[in-house]
C-alpha cells in the first residue's frame, strides 16, 4: 500500500511524521521534488517506535504541516499562487463570444476567438497561438453573429451555430452555422439549425455528434423548449425525439462520463424567475428526464467538469442583467448518485464568469460581475478538500469573457467586458494563466465534452507528458547507450547522460531524462544536502580526505553503500545509513530536529523569509539522527 505525498497538501493524518519529514529523498529540502512522490505506508528511515511516532505525528499536525508548501525543480521558494502574464491584443476589443463563455481550443493546440459583440456584433476571429497564446487576425465569419453556440468537433474542426447579429431591439436571431477548417483556416457554411435560437448551450457527446440545447428565438423572447443535433459526418441539424421539459436559456450543460448531458440554471422568460430543476439528456434515446433541483435559482452562472466527472458550477444571478448582488456559493452534481450538493463557496460573488479545468485537477475561476462591476479577481477551486483560493489577480477587470485550457497547461482568458452594466466597455486584453503546480493528467476533459492532450514533454507530477499520458521518469542513473556529446547537469557540470530530452539517437524513452549521477563529475562541488537532480542524498562533505568525513551516510555509490570512511559505520546499515537493528542516537537529537522544523514553520507562519539553507540544516539534523 503507498500514500501520495501531494505538492501542496501533505497528510499527516496517514502518514507518518518520520515519512514525511526524513523520507529517503527529502520533502522539505530536496529541490529535486517535483509536484508528488510515492512513499511505502509505514516506511520509517527514523526506526523510532510506535508511541513515539504517533506523539511526533501530533507535535507536527498542531505546527501546521498540512499547509506547508513544497518547492518546484529550480525555484528558491514554495510557489503559492500561479503567474499572470500579458499575450497582446485582440484585433478588435470584444466580448459575448458564446452562451458559455468559452473560446475554442482546436486539437492542434490554437485557441480560436470567434465573433462576439463590441459596439456591434462581430465577424471577426482572432487566432491564439499555441505556443505563446499571442493573437494573430484569422479570416473572418460570414455573419456576425454573439451569444452563439460554439464548440471544437472531434475531427480537429470547429462549429459555430445560430446566435444573434447585432446587439438591440433589432437583432436578428439566427439559423445559419458555419464550420472552421483546421487547414485551411477558413469558415464555410454546414448545415443550418431547424430553429432560430440565440443564448443556447453545445456539448460535444462522445460520438461526435453536438447536442445543442435550449436558447431564445427572438430578440429578448421566451426560451426555447427544444434541443438538436449536429451530425459532423452529413453537416446537418436534426431536432431530438424528445423535447427538454422547459424552454431556457442562459443555462449550464454539461457531458457526464456516462455520455448522458446535465442540463442546470438558466431562465424561461427574460424578468422570470429562474426555475430550480435540472434534466438530462439520454444520447441513445434522444429523450430527456428530470434531475435533482439545485438549491439556488441562478442565471449567468458558469461551470466545469471535475477530473472524477462531477460537476461544479458558481455564482451567477436571479436576473440575467446581474445588476443585483451575484451569487458567491457553488454546487456540485454527482452524477453516480443523482444529488446536488453545496460546496465551497466563492470570495467574491459573480456572474457572467468563466471556470476552466486545469491540468492540475483545480478548477480556475476568473472575472465576473457583482453589485453592477467588472471583477479583476481569479480563484482556483481545489476538489480535494472542496474550498476555494485566490489565484492571483487580472490585470483587467472583465465579464463576458472567453476562455480555454492551451496544451502546455496554462488557461488564456481574451477580451469581455469591464465597467458595469450601466456603462461597459468592452476589452482587447488576451491574458495567460501559469498554475503553480504541476499537471497530475496529461489530458483534460471540458464540462463541454471537448478534451485537451497535453503536448509531448510537459513536465507532469510523475515525470512529463507522453501521447496524452504521465509517464514516470526513468530511474536515475541509467546510462544512455547512445549518450549526448555533451550534457549540462543542473550542478554545471556535463557527463554521459541524457538530458531532459530524447536525442535523435534515442530508440527508447527509457533512454531520455536520465538524471545525475548518483556522484556527480565533480563532488567537491556540492554545496547543498541533495543535488538538484539526483536520486538520493549526496554527501554534504565529499571525500576529499577519509580524515574530515562527515557522519552524514556516503552516497558515493551506486548501491548507497556506506563508504570505509564514513564516521561511525557501525551504526549504520547497507540500505541509505540507517540503522535496521533498533539501535539510534540519543533521543535529544530528535527532538532538536523536531525543533528546527517548528522554527521553520513559525517563520513561514509569520511571513519571515526561509533560506533554503534552514530547511536543510532542519533536515540533515533529521538524516544524521538516524
Amino acid at each position: 500500500m503507498q500514500v501520495r505525498v501531494e505538492l501542496n497538501v501533505w497528510s499527516c493524518a496517514t502518514e507518518p511524521a518520520s515519512s514525511i519529514l526524513c523520507g529517503h529523498r527529502s520533502v522539505l529540502a530536496s529541490p529535486a521534488f517535483r509536484g508528488s512522490e510515492t512513499y511505502p505506508y509505514g516506511a520509517n528511515p527514523l526506526n523510532v517506535d510506535f508511541m513515539r511516532t504517533r506523539v511526533l505525528s501530533a507535535i507536527f499536525i498542531l505546527v501546521g504541516c498540512t499547509s506547508y508548501p513544497t518547492e518546484q525543480v529550480g525555484s528558491t521558494s514554495a510557489a503559492v499562487v500561479g503567474t499572470w502574464s500579458s499575450a497582446g491584443t485582440l484585433s478588435v476589443a470584444r466580448g459575448l463570444f458564446s452562451t458559455e463563455l468559452r473560446n475554442i481550443a482546436v486539437a492542434d493546440g490554437r485557441v480560436l476567438v470567434v465573433g462576439g459583440g463590441s459596439a456591434a456584433s462581430q465577424s471577426k476571429v482572432d487566432v491564439l497561438s499555441a505556443t505563446t497564446g499571442a493573437p494573430t487576425a484569422g479570416p473572418a465569419l460570414s455573419s456576425a453573429r454573439e451569444m452563439f453556440a460554439t464548440i471544437a468537433l472531434a475531427d480537429g474542426s470547429a462549429l459555430a451555430a445560430g446566435g444573434q447579429n447585432r446587439v438591440g431591439p433589432n437583432a436578428t436571431v439566427l439559423t445559419s452555422a458555419e464550420k472552421w477548417s483546421a487547414t485551411s483556416g477558413s469558415w464555410s457554411p454546414t448545415g443550418s439549425l431547424t430553429t432560430a435560437r440565440a443564448f443556447a448551450s453545445a456539448t460535444r457527446l462522445p460520438d461526435g455528434r453536438v447536442l445543442v440545447v435550449g436558447g431564445s428565438g427572438t430578440y429578448l423572447g421566451p426560451g426555447l423548449a427544444s434541443a438538436e443535433l449536429y451530425d459532423p459526418s452529413s453537416g446537418q441539424f436534426s431536432l431530438t425525439t424528445g423535447a427538454p421539459s422547459l424552454g431556457r436559456f442562459g443555462h449550464v450543460s454539461a457531458i457526464l462520463p456516462n455520455g448522458k448531458v446535465f442540463i442546470v440554471g438558466g431562465n424561461t422568460a427574460w424578468g422570470a424567475v429562474p426555475p430550480l430543476s435540472t434534466e438530462l439528456f439520454e444520447p441513445t434515446t434522444r429523450t430527456f428526464s428530470s434531475g435533482p433541483n439545485m438549491i439556488t435559482r441562478r442565471i449567468a452562472h458558469a461551470g466545469a467538469r471535475l477530473l472524477d466527472g462531477r460537476i461544479i458550477y458558481c455564482g451567477g444571478c436571479t436576473t440575467a442583467d446581474c445588476s443585483s448582488t451575484a451569487h458567491a456559493t457553488c454546487e456540485i452534481y454527482d452524477p453516480t448518485l443523482n444529488t446536488i450538493a453545496a460546496t465551497g463557496s466563492l470570495a467574491t460573488g459573480g456572474g457572467a464568469l468563466s471556470l476552466v479545468t486545469l491540468a492540475t485537477g483545480e478548477v480556475l475561476l476568473v472575472g465576473g460581475i457583482t453589485n453592477g462591476s467588472a471583477q479583476a479577481r481569479a480563484e482556483l477551486y481545489d476538489p480535494v478538500v472542496g474550498t476555494w483560493s485566490t489565484a492571483g489577480t487580472m490585470s483587467n477587470a472583465r465579464y463576458d469573457s472567453g476562455i480555454a485550457l492551451m496544451r502546455d497547461g496554462r488557461a488564456v482568458v481574451s477580451g469581455g467586458r469591464s465597467g458595469s452594466t450601466s456603462g461597459s466597455t468592452y476589452v482587447s486584453s488576451v491574458e495567460l494563466y501559469a498554475p503553480a503546480t504541476l499537471p497530475i493528467t496529461c489530458q483534460i476533459c471540458q464540462i463541454d465534452g471537448t478534451c485537451v492532450t497535453l503536448q509531448d514533454g510537459v513536465p507532469c507530477n510523475l515525470g512529463s507528458c507522453n501521447a496524452g499520458a504521465c509517464v514516470p521518469k526513468p530511474d536515475a542513473g541509467t546510462v544512455d547507450a547512445t549518450p549526448d556529446s555533451t550534457t549540462t547537469i543542473s550542478d554545471g557540470s556535463s557527463d554521459a547522460y541524457d538530458s531532459s530530452a530524447l536525442d535523435a539517437t534515442d530508440s527508447t524513452t527509457a533512454d531520455a531524462t536520465a538524471y545525475d549521477a548518483v556522484v556527480p563529475v565533480d563532488t567537491a562541488i556540492d554545496t547543498a544536502i541533495v543535488d538538484a537532480r539526483a536520486d538520493v542524498i549526496v554527501d554534504a562533505q565529499p571525500d576529499v580526505s577519509p580524515a574530515v568525513e562527515a557522519s552524514v551516510p556516503d552516497a558515493g555509490s551506486v548501491t548507497s553503500r556506506v563508504d570505509a570512511s564514513d564516521n561511525p559505520p557501525s551504526s549504520k546499515s547497507e540500505h541509505g545509513g540507517c540503522s535496521t537493528s533498533g539501535s539510534r542516537s540519543s533521543g535529544g537529537e530528535l527532538w532538536f530536529a523536531f525543533a528546527a522544523i517548528i522554527i521553520v514553520t513559525a517563520r513561514r507562519v509569520a511571513g519571515l523569509p526561509i533560506h533554503k539553507s534552514q530547511r536543510a540544516r532542519a533536515c540533515q539534523r533529521c538524516r544524521q539522527d538516524c
